[in-house]
């Protein structure tokens, strides 16, 4: 049975964190180690608002599971 790691990460902040100037570059780093967009979800918190996307892959290993930050072409 194939077996899956998921990752969630906001992209308003992960662009602001990550040094990427777009969304679609974030995600591609993301892609770039193996993670598929599954979905994307807008969030308001308070008078704020977030979009997070869920992605996922193929676990390899169980200790993999540790190690979810995207390696891609920093």
């Amino acid at each position: 049975m194939t077996k899956w790691e998921y990752v969630s990460i906001a992209l308003v902040k992960g662009l602001l964190e990550s040094g990427v100037k777009t969304q679609e570059d974030l995600l591609n780093k993301y892609g770039l180690d193996g993670w598929e967009l599954v979905s994307i979800v807008a969030l308001q918190i308070n008078q704020s608002f977030e979009v997070v996307a869920y992605l996922k892959r193929q676990l390899r290993n169980e200790s993999e599971l540790a190690n979810n930050e995207p390696k891609g072409n920093s």
